[in-house]
C-alpha cells in the first residue's frame, strides 16, 4: 500500500464480536493501526484463533467496503496470558539475490504463452493474498499445457523436460510424493482451484477469506502450486530453446 493507513481514527473504540472484545486502536498520528482481540481463559488454542480471525476479517470487511478503501493486514501476533507465548505471523522477506548470478539477457521473446506464464508468475510472487496466488498460478499450468500441445501439434514430437513433472520426495508435500502434475492438479481442482474461481456454489462450496480455516487450507497448497507453476515453465522454455518452431 502507497502511503499511510486511510482511515483516520481519534481514539480507540470497543466492541463484542461473538462474545469476544474487540478494540479497534489508533496509532500517534490519528490513523488506524491495530485491532485487537480479547480471549477469555481457558480457550481453545485453534477455536480462538478462528473466532478472533472472524472477529478482525469482520471489522477490516466492514471498515473496507464502507469506506471503499483497502485496508490490508500487515501482520498478526497471538499473545498468551498469563503463559507470555507469544506467536507471530507476518510476511516472509524474500531472499536477497546478486543480479549478476541471474544472467539475464535481453532478448526477443521466444513464445508469447511463455512470455505471459512468466508474467503470471510475477503476479502471484509479488502478491501475499493466498487466494489470489493459488488461481495465478494455476492459470500457468493451463497456459502452459495449452501451449506445449499446439507447440507439439506444429512440430509433431515430444516437447522437452528438463525436470521430471511430479512432486519430488520432500516432507513438505509427504501426501503428494511420486504424483504427476496431472494427478495434482486433479487432486486439487474441485476443493481448490473451483472452489476459489466459483462463488456459485454449484460446483462446491466457496472458499474466501470469510473462513480461517479456507485462508489456511488455500495458503498450505501455494507451495505446491507454485513448484508446478516453476517446473512447466521451465520445462517449456527448455523446449523452445531445443529448436526452431515451425510456422502452420
Amino acid at each position: 500500500m502507497i502511503g499511510p493507513v486511510p482511515i483516520k481514527l481519534k481514539k480507540r473504540q470497543r466492541a463484542v464480536f461473538k462474545g469476544l472484545t474487540i478494540h479497534v486502536c489508533p496509532d500517534p498520528e490519528g490513523r488506524l493501526a491495530l485491532i485487537v482481540v480479547e480471549g477469555p481463559p481457558g480457550t481453545d488454542e485453534d477455536t480462538f484463533d478462528d473466532t478472533a480471525y472472524e472477529a478482525v476479517q469482520s471489522t477490516l470487511r466492514e471498515m473496507t467496503y464502507i469506506a471503499d478503501v483497502p485496508l490490508a493486514i500487515a501482520h498478526s501476533f497471538i499473545l498468551g496470558v498469563p503463559s507470555g507465548v507469544i506467536r507471530l505471523k507476518f510476511p516472509k522477506p524474500s531472499k536477497e539475490v546478486e543480479f549478476e548470478s541471474l544472467n539475464i539477457l535481453l532478448k526477443e521473446p521466444l513464445n508469447e504463452e511463455l512470455e505471459e506464464a512468466k508474467a503470471l508468475y510475477w503476479e502471484a510472487l509479488s502478491t501475499s493474498d493466498p487466494f489470489h496466488q493459488f488461481l495465478t498460478l494455476w492459470r500457468i499450468y493451463e497456459r502452459i499445457t495449452s501451449a506445449r500441445q499446439h507447440w507439439r501439434k506444429i512440430n509433431k514430437c515430444a516437447d522437452k523436460k528438463i525436470v521430471e513433472e511430479k512432486m519430488p520426495n520432500t516432507w513438505v508435500w509427504s501426501d503428494k510424493v511420486g504424483l504427476s502434475f496431472t494427478q495434482v492438479r486433479q487432486h486439487l481442482e474441485k476443493p481448490y482451484r473451483d472452489a476459489i474461481a466459483h462463488a456459485d456454489a454449484k460446483r462446491t462450496r466457496p472458499r474466501t477469506s470469510f473462513r480461517a480455516s479456507d485462508l489456511k487450507d488455500v495458503a498450505v497448497q501455494i507451495s505446491t502450486v507454485r513448484f508446478i507453476a516453476r517446473t512447466v515453465i521451465r520445462n517449456f522454455e527448455a523446449t523452445l530453446l531445443s529448436g526452431p518452431q515451425k510456422t502452420p
